[in-house]
Order: structure tokens, then C-alpha cells, then sequence
């Protein structure tokens, strides 16, 4: 997430003016021209044939290999791995705009000051708190800590404090001076500090052991208290919802293993720990820990696991899974038993995959978790077992296979069954195959069988995706044929990362992509037009836009005329500054004539999306056909060349073009 920071949004404008999206990037990319664009290889993925492209006279950048794409700004976070504030920064330093011009509007800065005394009133609280554990009334409290084998250090480092719930709080608010006084009690209630009884006011937390929740900078925004007494109330009970904290967007801990992650990403040795992270002992990594609860993040960095961070609630959301990717490409994901299982788990960790995390999953021996696992058999008993967790989609295989019993002939077909969707959603052939030969072995049956019932299930899945859309209005999932592919009972099985639409599909020679240049125009026409109806219904839908980039997994506004507006439209509510505003200050620009059409207008959002991504993979294809086209070289670097190109051209036939998306193409552009 972007730092909530003001600005004054005319400075940002003209910094975009001035910043000659070219010249920034050539400082990283070697471009060379090609017609009205200049191409290069991308910076933010592995390839050989130059896929990415600059735009002068739009100002935008954009790689049909990964889909990168977006302003000057958006590369030079993504390149640096720097904040949109640090961005405008260092472009305003580069084109000569002085910072002192980038100071926000009256209503920016109001907002700031209620965001520094929200937190200046969380900091008061704590440290009320922290004086409560350490006095008589904490006594309780570090038992408890005792027990549970916190060393003192620890309890400092995560800042743990005590809430005794006895009207303490309150009365050290009343004590401030009379100026803040008022302020500082109705400040107490938005955060959730004190809530309004018929008494009048009382604490949230009582008889409460608490702790801090930190954004990334380490900033309190809220509070988690454990229950201690006998008295009513959940076990765990977290601050509500306030302009500070928001539970879907935090991840507990990251504020501490954060740098570790950092650190380890840029090839140095991780933190400091009692055992050092066993996860880099060999070599740095950027693999994450992500646990469940406070214990479990706590307990995992005194035993040395510094990279240990907590999603407070089984299911990862896609703020949460964005925010992580910031710091790490991989994940070991270590519930205990119960939440492993559960379905919104399963999801939230398909969504980390979305996001680019390659997911493990790590299975915790029965009643245990992290927590009590490091308990009761020290660092060595959770490193084994983080050391063997599972890749996602294999969890995924071995949790299906154990809910069968393959011993007669129909056991082994519902296994076979329940287990294709899974199978059908592997990108990689090569690993595809190695996952049929493994589920073969597993269920007894010959690995021709599976993949010839894997092929099966891919002809129906084209079959499904070729049915006319339903009416408008009607669920993308409820267009299916009688008959389909499904998994058990009706279930299609859980979405594995990396699919953002339906199973890998054969192309039939008549889908085959063509190298007409029309069929090129056509379907950056069909983009345009599907980017400019989508902005339009932004209008309406001011939350649609973080929505739109998480489905779709890159920048949605990367056409001339929109990828400006669209950056300078999320700057302004990162900044804070309330959707409806934004929109009545900088409304959608006018479309060119003739890019708006009653085809895309009548489209749900979500087949604005499908139609957006089929699109893109035509586009690409289109690209790849034009290199394959030019592949003159001699000798081995020819066959070199021939080869990557061939394979890409295959991983995004199987990865963007869905079935029909081709020919679908050519009947709407």
C-alpha cells in the first residue's frame, strides 16, 4: 500500500509534464526505436526478445510479456521499489520542480493532522498500556507471558502491554490538559479505545493482555487483546474499523520482519536470531513466514524465525497478498490443522499466488500450531516442518486424494475425477505432467489414463467457454453447458494461482491466431474501447478501479488519453482525498470519437475484464508472431531465438488467449 501522503496535485501534473517518461527509462532500459514506439527488454521479468514498449507521445509504459505497464511514475516505483511519494520526490528533484511546491491543499493537510493525532493518541494508549503490564495490576498478565515461554526482550521488542479494563484509561485521558481534553475522548471513540454504554463511556479492552498492531513504518494503528479473566467475551478480540486500521490491509508484524525480508531479498544474511532463520541458513531468501495469530508471529521470532509475519484470520485477502509481494516473491504458509483445511484459506492463498507469491504450504502435526509446536519441540521441530511444505497446487492434490478411498475401480474414477481441475489449471506442461504421473502412482492407475482424461476435461472446459454469454446480468460462472466438466458433487474444484480464467485450452487450427495487420488494429480498437467504457463506469463505482488492477493483475489504464488520468486519479485518493471529489476535480476525459461502443456498454463488468484479458493475450500473440516473422539470425543464435520465441508464443496461447478468445475477437472488434 501506498504511504497515505497529500500533495498538491497541480505539482504532481506538472512533474509528469516536465518528466520525459523516455529519458527516465533509458536510464534503465536500452530502448531502440520501432515505428511511433521505442522497445526494449523488460526490466521486471526474465526474457530474450524484447516485449516491452514505450510510448512518447502517450507517456506510458507497458510489457506484453508480464503486463507490466503504467506511467513514469508507476516504473519508477516498480523499478526502484520505492512509494509513490518517494517517486514524486525524486522526479520533482530530476525536472527541477521544488519540494516545497508539493505541499498539500488545506484539506490534505487537515486530513494529515487528524492521521498524526489519531496515532499520537494510539502511542498515549499504549504506553498506558505497557505501564500496566509492568505494575501490580500486570501481574496476571506476565504469568501468562511466563508461561507461554516470552522472554522479557521479546515483550519489548513487540511492545506488550496490559489493558486492566478498570476505567484507568479513561481517567488518564481526563487527565490531559483541558485544551485536548473533549478532543482527545472523541478521538478515543472513533479509534475504538472506549465505546458509549448507557453508563457512558467504558474501555474496549479489559483484563486484556495487548498488542500493538504497527503499519510497515511502525506506526500503532490499532490493538489486539487475549482475553485473560473468565470474563465474557471473545478469546481475541481486535480494534474496529477506523481511518487507521483496517484488518483486510495489515499484515501483524511486518513492521519487524520487514527489513529481514528486505535484507534477505538483496542477498545479505537475515537478522539476528537465537538460530538465524532457518529458512536462509543455506542462502538468503525471500521467503516469507505467514502464520495466524499474534503467538504464533511472536513465538516464531524468538526462535529465530525473523521473517515470521501474522494475517490475524485465516484468509489472506488481496490487500494483504499485495502488500506481502512488496517484500517477498515466496511464502511458507504455517496454520494449524483446522485453518489449512478451511475453504477461505484455500482462497486466500490462491490469491497470494495471483499476486506473484509462489506459495508452500506447511503441515503442523495434529492440535499443534506454530506457537505450541516451537513450545513444546524448540526451532528444530517447526524448521522440519517448514522445510517440508508443499508446493500449492501438490497440498492441493494430496488434501483431495486423502478424501478417497482409490480401492475399487469407481474410488480410483472419483479420485481421477475430483483431481482434474487441479491438474487442468498447471501452467507448465512439463510439470503437469510430473503432477499426472504422481497422482497416477498415487491412485493406481496408468498415467495414460489420467492425461487422457485430463484432455477430456480440457475439451469440455473449451466447449463450456465457446457457449454464447447469458443475459446481461448473469454470473460469468453460470454460463455452462449441461454436461460440463465439474468436480465432485458439482464442485469445480478450488482456482489454482496463476489462472485468472478458465482451464488451459487446445486451439483448433481456425482459432489460430492470424499475422493480419486489420486483425492488429482491430483489437487494439476492441482494447481502447473496453478501457474507455470501464473508466466511464468509474464514475459510478468509485471503488471499482483497485478492483479492476487486482483481477486483472497489472495496470488497467495503459491506452493514450487514459493512463494519465487514471495514474493521477489514484494518486489523489491514495493521498487520501474521497473518491467523489477526485472524480468531480478530475473527471474522465472525453474518448476520441468512435471508441466508444454499444457492444462494450452493454457488457457486466466482469466480462469487461474477461473480454480485457483475452485481448491482451491476442495482442501478445500478435507481437510474438511479428518477432517470429523477423527471426533472421544464423546458425545458434537463431535457433536460440526460435526457440524462446516458440515457447512463449505456447505460454500465452495457453495463457491469455482463452477458447474463442480469438475468434471471438474478430466477430466484436
Amino acid at each position: 500500500m501506498t504511504s497515505a501522503v497529500p500533495w498538491n496535485q497541480e505539482a504532481v501534473e506538472e512533474i509528469r509534464r516536465r518528466a520525459d517518461i523516455v529519458e527516465v527509462i533509458a536510464d534503465h532500459v536500452e530502448l531502440r526505436r520501432q515505428g511511433r514506439n521505442l522497445i526494449g527488454l523488460c526490466p521486471f521479468h526474465q526474457e530474450r526478445t524484447p516485449s516491452f514498449s514505450v510510448s512518447s507521445e502517450g507517456q506510458f509504459f507497458h510489457c506484453f510479456g508480464c503486463g507490466a505497464g503504467g506511467d513514469v511514475f508507476r516504473f519508477l516505483m516498480m523499478r526502484e521499489g520505492i512509494d509513490f511519494p518517494e517517486a514524486v520526490r525524486r522526479l520533482a528533484r530530476r525536472v527541477g520542480v521544488p519540494e516545497e511546491d508539493l505541499a498539500p491543499s488545506a484539506d490534505a493537510r487537515r486530513r494529515a493532522a487528524e492521521r498524526a493525532r489519531l496515532v499520537a493518541l494510539n502511542d498515549l494508549a499504549l504506553r498506558y498500556f505497557r505501564v500496566q503490564l509492568a505494575g501490580p495490576a500486570g501481574n496476571r498478565a506476565r504469568a501468562y507471558l511466563e508461561r507461554r515461554g516470552m522472554a522479557s526482550e521479546v515483550v519489548e521488542r513487540f511492545g506488550l502491554g496490559y489493558a486492566p479494563g478498570d476505567g484507568g484509561l479513561l481517567r488518564m485521558l481526563a487527565e490531559q490538559p483541558s485544551s485536548r481534553r473533549n478532543s482527545l475522548l472523541e478521538d478515543a471513540h472513533v479509534l475504538g479505545l472506549v465505546l458509549e454504554g448507557q453508563r457512558g463511556p467504558y474501555e474496549r479492552f479489559r483484563d486484556r493482555l495487548i498488542f500493538p498492531i504497527r503499519d510497515a513504518s511502525g506506526q500503532v494503528i490499532g490493538f489486539g487483546g487475549r482475553l485473560l479473566g473468565e470474563a465474557q467475551g471473545p478469546k481475541y478480540l481486535n480494534s474496529p474499523e477506523s481511518p487507521l486500521f483496517h484488518k483486510g490491509r495489515i499484515l501483524y508484524a511486518l513492521d519487524v520482519a520487514g527489513p529481514v525480508l528486505r535484507s534477505a531479498g538483496r542477498g545479505q544474511a537475515p537478522g539476528p536470531g537465537p538460530v538465524g532463520h532457518p529458512l536462509t541458513e543455506a542462502a538468503p531468501s525471500t521467503e516469507a513466514l505467514v502464520v495466524e495469530g499474534y503467538m504464533d508471529a511472536i513465538a516464531l521470532h524468538q526462535a529465530g524465525f525473523t521473517q515470521a509475519v501474522a494475517s490475524l484470520g485465516t484468509s489472506l485477502t488481496e490487500d494483504q497478498a499485495a502488500l506481502l509481494r512488496r517484500y517477498a516473491d515466496r511464502a511458507v504458509i504455517a496454520y494449524d490443522g483446522d485453518a489449512a483445511g478451511d475453504r477461505a484459506t484455500l482462497r486466500g492463498l490462491e490469491i497470494l499466488a495471483r499476486h506473484g507469491v509462489s506459495v508452500r504450504v506447511a503441515t503442523l502435526p495434529e492440535g499443534e500450531d506454530p506457537d505450541s509446536l516451537v513450545r513444546r519441540g524448540g526451532p528444530a521441530a517447526f524448521r522440519r516442518v517448514a522445510e517440508g511444505a508443499l508446493p500449492l497446487v501438490e497440498f492441493l492434490l494430496v488434501r483431495i486424494l486423502a478424501g478417497e478411498e482409490p480401492t475399487t475401480v469407481e474410488g480410483k474414477a472419483r479420485a481421477v475425477t475430483r483431481v482434474l481441475p487441479v491438474l487442468a489449471r498447471v501452467e507448465n506442461r512439463v510439470a503437469r505432467e510430473g503432477y499426472v504421473e504422481r497422482v497416477a502412482n498415487d491412485i493406481g492407475v496408468s498415467a495414460s489414463a489420467v492425461a487422457a482424461e485430463l484432455e477430456r476435461y480440457l475439451a469440455g472446459a473449451q466447449r463450456t467457454a465457446d457457449v454464447v454469454p447469458g443475459p446481461r446480468g448473469s454470473h460469468p460462472g453460470s454460463r455452462r453447458e449441461a454436461g460440463g466438466p465439474r468436480g465432485a458433487e458439482g464442485d469445480p474444484g478450488p482456482r489454482v494461482p496463476g489462472r485468472n480464467h478458465s482451464p488451459i485450452a487446445h486451439h483448433t487450427s481456425r482459432e489460430r491466431p492470424s499475422k493480419s495487420p486489420r486483425l492488429q488494429r482491430q483489437a487494439v480498437s476492441r482494447w481502447q474501447r473496453l478501457e474507455w467504457e470501464l473508466a466511464r463506469r468509474l464514475e459510478r463505482d468509485h471503488g471499482l478501479l483497485p478492483v479492476l488492477e487486482r483481477t486483472l493483475g497489472h495496470p488497467l489504464f495503459v491506452g493514450p488519453g487514459l493512463a494519465d488520468w487514471a495514474t493521477a486519479l489514484q494518486a489523489a485518493m491514495e493521498a487520501g482525498e474521497p473518491a467523489a471529489r477526485v472524480l468531480a476535480r478530475m473527471p474522465v476525459p472525453e474518448p476520441p470519437a468512435g471508441v466508444l461502443s454499444p457492444v462494450a456498454a452493454a457488457l457486466e463488468v466482469t466480462e469487461l475484464v474477461e473480454e480485457m484479458g483475452r485481448f491482451r493475450g491476442l495482442l501478445e500473440l500478435r507481437t510474438i508472431e511479428r518477432e517470429l516473422a523477423a527471426s533472421d539470425e544464423d546458425g545458434v543464435r537463431a535457433l536460440e531465438r526460435l526457440n524462446g520465441l516458440l515457447m512463449r508464443y505456447h505460454k500465452v496461447r495457453a495463457r491469455g488467449a482463452r477458447p474463442g478468445g480469438a475468434r471471438a475477437g474478430r466477430q466484436r472488434a
